[in-house]
């Protein structure tokens, strides 16, 4: 499920961006704002490059029932709190009503 997380995170750093009226959206600009985003609310700091890693993972995998795998708890609860979920149970609960 953590792809899936991180391909969420992606899609609304995007939303946003596009909101804000930006023309150029970059996976650099997003992935920065996700680190920023984490190091603000959880106190930890993962390079934007760290964040395009999981994602380019992420997306290979798609069609695969292989899950990548977040390894830092931190990251996990501070994108689930991004997409607006109180923890990863939640978010694992919610997502798999949608399947």
């Amino acid at each position: 499920m953590h792809k899936r997380l991180i391909i969420e995170a992606f899609k609304k750093g995007e939303s946003i961006r596009k909101k804000l009226g930006e023309k150029k959206l970059s996976l650099v600009s997003i992935a920065e704002d996700l680190s920023n985003y984490i190091l603000t609310e959880e106190g930890f700091l993962l390079g934007e490059r760290s964040f395009r890693d999981y994602k380019n993972e992420a997306e290979k995998l798609m069609d695969d029932e292989v899950d990548i795998n977040i390894k830092q708890y931190k990251v996990i609860v501070g994108l689930c709190r991004y997409l607006g979920y109180d923890s990863f149970k939640d978010f694992n609960s919610l997502n798999d009503l949608e399947k």
